[in-house]
């Protein structure tokens, strides 16, 4: 999916780098699995990604304090 959309330019240049740098095999995350091998058997990894729009968080403002002279 990252190499269709990187192949498609459907990603802003600036995010390039890093996409690549995240796929599977990419030099990067090898010299991380290096690194961090001493390490990683003690932790579980879960990745997770929505499959349904969530919808949007109403905001609200904070309430509003006045300060009056006493």
């Amino acid at each position: 999916m990252v190499n269709a959309e990187l192949e498609a330019g459907h990603v802003d240049a600036s995010k390039t780098k890093l996409l690549e740098q995240l796929q599977e095999g990419s030099p990067f995350l090898e010299a991380q699995n290096d690194s961090l091998r001493h390490i990683r058997d003690k932790f579980k990894i879960v990745s997770f990604y929505e499959t349904h729009l969530t919808p949007a968080v109403k905001t609200v403002p904070p309430p509003c304090v006045l300060f009056g002279r006493s």
